[in-house]
């Protein structure tokens, strides 16, 4: 049977840090759990036809239910079921990301950062830790666990906020998701407790907020904006809004931005990033300290812009915590006039990259900008971007992010959880008073 330990544990009288781990150690879990009690498990956490639930819509093959809980005022959960598969795909050219950006070029993260980890073991053994105090949890459940274990996920929650965790078990498919949310560390014990007796549970963390970016542009310019950040993506390509996330509109809504709100019309379908029709020439600046990894010109199919030559930067940024932990993004930038950076460069928040411009698959002259995640995302604790020669761009599109976060009355990030391996957690990157207005987005 599995040996579960909760600890509370006080090091070096003054730090006090709060470990959860659940080892699987029984020697035949794997025969006897997935071929036995995996399908009986799915049944019996499945509220039965007079329970108090709410129902959502997702993909054909998807079984979904949100049991209610009751928290105090500070703490909301919400626990979801679901079994989904999809494709993956892949190929070539970006430096890797180095390790000696966190000594050479890094962003330190806002105060109050806690760090996780997550790892198994081939026996289909798990274990989960955090450490609120920016302590060494991987290091920890290594000491105090058989050999053998892999570090899945490793990264940095809020000790005194707000954060969203979603496990996933029953690999290597990964049938099995839970997801939660809540204040500290509540919802990393709610997501332990949930996975407890399943086999190969791997968690990701990320707080709601990590406010790092400043604006891309000077915000006095004469600016709009015109589409943002679609979270209908593939493979379940629409979303329930009024049930899922309390907002007026489709139940089959193709296009939804951060606040859960169906913009099937009017606005750009499946993309990636915030769009921002601006003056040409307007100065675009680093919104955060990091290393160029690609500035270049890409020639696109595209016609009806200044040129179908696109130019375009993208930079890496290392967000570090406490004991080496942290998290990177990539910040993309499009549709340059000109750009004064070159790959490699290594840039401070609010240095000049370039000149907004209507360069490439463009219809007037903006600045496009996004974000990918490159840690801990559905299915990497790593990620790599490959920039391809053209006709491809690049192999980003399964861990792009919103840099608003996810913000709607109710209701989960569904990137974050209904597209595995695809799919990221967004949070907010931008300072107060830094994010760029995006309108009735």
């Amino acid at each position: 049977m599995p040996k579960c330990i909760e600890k509370e544990i006080v090091m070096f009288s003054k730090m006090s840090r709060r470990f959860i781990m659940c080892v699987l150690t029984a020697s035949l879990l794997c025969s006897q759990v997935l071929s036995a009690s995996a399908q009986s498990d799915l049944e019996e956490e499945v509220p039965p036809s007079n329970a108090s639930i709410s129902t959502v819509e997702a993909a054909s093959n998807a079984t979904l239910f949100l049991p209610s809980v009751t928290t105090d005022s500070q703490e909301k959960a919400v626990s979801q079921m679901t079994e989904e598969r999809m494709p993956v795909n892949s190929e070539v050219q970006m430096p890797a990301s180095e390790e000696a950006d966190i000594v050479k070029v890094a962003v330190t993260a806002p105060a109050g950062m806690g760090n996780y980890c997550s790892m198994t073991w081939p026996s289909g053994g798990w274990a989960f830790a955090s450490d609120t105090n920016g302590g060494d949890p991987c290091k920890w459940l290594i000491s105090q666990s058989p050999a053998g274990g892999v570090i899945q996920r490793k990264g940095l929650y809020a000790n005194n906020n707000w954060n969203r965790v979603v496990y996933r078990c029953y690999p290597p498919n990964f049938g099995w998701v839970g997801i939660y949310q809540g204040w500290g560390n509540a919802p990393l014990t709610w997501a332990y407790d949930a996975a407890k007796n399943k086999p190969g549970c791997i968690f990701n963390v990320s707080p709601t907020a990590m406010p790092i970016f400043d604006a891309p542009f000077p915000l006095s310019t004469a600016y709009s904006h015109v589409t943002g950040f679609d979270f209908a993506k593939a493979p379940y390509n629409t979303l329930n809004v009024p049930l899922e996330f309390g907002q007026p509109g489709s139940a089959t809504a193709t296009i939804v931005d951060w606040k859960g709100r169906d913009k099937s019309k009017g606005y750009i379908n499946n993309h990636s990033g915030h769009d921002w029709p601006m003056p040409r020439g307007t100065p675009i600046y680093a919104v955060a300290d990091g290393t160029v990894v690609i500035a270049r010109d890409w020639l696109s199919t595209c016609t009806g812009s200044d040129s179908a030559v696109q130019k375009e930067v993208a930079i890496r940024h290392t967000v570090t915590g406490g004991s080496g932990y942290y998290e990177r993004f990539l910040t993309y930038y499009a549709h340059f006039q000109s750009y004064v950076v070159k790959t490699g460069q290594v840039v401070k928040k609010g240095q000049l990259i370039g000149y907004s411009g209507n360069s490439g698959c463009s219809t007037a002259p903006h600045l496009h900008f996004g974000v990918i995640r490159l840690t801990n995302t559905a299915d990497k604790l790593e990620e790599t971007v490959h920039f391809f020669f053209p006709p491809q761009h690049s192999d980003a599109s399964d861990k792009d992010i919103d840099s608003y976060g996810w913000d709607a009355p109710k209701g989960f990030d569904p990137w974050a959880w209904k597209a595995y391996p695809s799919g990221a957690l967004s949070l907010n990157l931008w300072r107060p008073g830094q994010a760029p207005s995006v309108g009735n987005w």
